[in-house]
């Protein structure tokens, strides 16, 4: 029998186990290149059809865009910006206002 004894494992080398190697982690990396390849041809393709639609490759600027550059160029920097933590211990809830101004209001700081 080409396959080997019945209820054995198909595949024996005649070396010693330590010389064989694993074929799952090879099926792996080329699983990965051939995904890999795919989306890049995809890629390619989606880019290759924008182009020809559009005529060019150039994405256009949008508001946002020129609002950031005209506020990087009088240098201003947003509340999240200013760095800090904010009231909660969350770095991310920065008050810009000064505490003595929320005083003045009447609230706790």
């Amino acid at each position: 029998p080409l396959g080997g004894r019945s209820g054995g494992a198909p595949i024996v080398g005649t070396g010693a186990v330590g010389q064989m190697s694993d074929p799952l982690p090879q099926a792996m990396v080329l699983t990965a290149i051939v995904i890999t390849f795919g989306f890049t041809a995809f890629l390619l393709a989606v880019a290759y059809r924008s182009w020809y639609l559009t005529g060019d490759d150039e994405v256009p600027d949008d508001l946002e865009d020129r609002q950031i550059i005209r506020r990087a160029e009088r240098n201003e920097v947003g509340a999240v910006d200013h760095g800090g933590e904010g009231p909660d211990g969350d770095a991310e809830q920065v008050d810009p206002e000064p505490a003595r101004r929320r005083l003045r209001r009447g609230e706790e700081a």
